[in-house]
Order: C-alpha cells, then sequence, then structure tokens
C-alpha cells in the first residue's frame, strides 16, 4: 500500500463520515473536554432587589466569568492533535478548530456574565448600597 492510496482512503472516510453525520458548530464544540458552568439564566426583575439579594446575586453569577480552559500553549489536547496530526493522521488538526469555536463561546460567555455583573454594581450605586447607614 503506497502513501497516495493511504491518503485516498483517509480522505474518503474523512468525507464519508463529514456527510453521515453532520455537526453543527454547538454540537462539535460540546464534547465535554473542558468544565464549563451551566448557562447564565436571564433575570430582568433586577431594580426590585434588595442590597443583600445584589450581593447574592453577584456572588451567584462571579463563576461565569471564570476561564475554565487551560491557555493554547498549555492545553495537552492541543499538543496531541498536532503530533498526531503532523505523524499519524492529519484530520486531528480539526480539533484546533474546535478550540477556536469554545475559545469563542467561553468568551462571549464571560462578557456576557461581566456585563451583567457591572450592571448589578451600578444598581448597587443608584441605590446607595455602598455608603454606612448606621
Amino acid at each position: 500500500m503506497n502513501i497516495n492510496s493511504l491518503i485516498a482512503n483517509t480522505v474518503t472516510i474523512v468525507i464519508i463520515l463529514s456527510l453521515s453525520s453532520p455537526l453543527s458548530a454547538a454540537e462539535f464544540s460540546n464534547f465535554g473536554l473542558y468544565r464549563s458552568p451551566k448557562p447564565l439564566p436571564q433575570k430582568s426583575s433586577d431594580l426590585t432587589l434588595s442590597c443583600a439579594q445584589i450581593d447574592r446575586e453577584i456572588s451567584r453569577i462571579l463563576p461565569y466569568t471564570y476561564n475554565y480552559r487551560p491557555d493554547f500553549d498549555q492545553d495537552p489536547y492541543v499538543g496531541t492533535s498536532l503530533l498526531v496530526g503532523t505523524t499519524i493522521f492529519w484530520p486531528a488538526y480539526a480539533f484546533l478548530g474546535l478550540r477556536y469555536v469554545g475559545d469563542f463561546q467561553q468568551d462571549n460567555r464571560i462578557q456576557t456574565a461581566s456585563a451583567k455583573i457591572e450592571g448589578l454594581r451600578r444598581l448597587k450605586a443608584e441605590k446607595f448600597c455602598y455608603e454606612d447607614r448606621g
């Protein structure tokens, strides 16, 4: 078996697999390789919260601002993908695209949670929660 037939067989298998089970970006990036919190629920009744409730809400949302993924150069999956893609099976490079989609989703989650916390802190300032009334 020469290298050309091996490449042709590999390409054929990849095409057949991609046609038989197409995955959207959300499904493709939801393999559970990294920890991630559940989606942040939407609340519209923030104006009626007391100062203590606002503090609890900020504490509840704060874990959504954490970065649960290792850096690109510290991620063992990236190293494995590059090694396997370079030496054995070139479609292993697809993990790098998966990583990019996951990073994009994580950045979006962090920005949404940070904006929510900033809004709650602004609400605390409007309600004078930072002042000592005693």
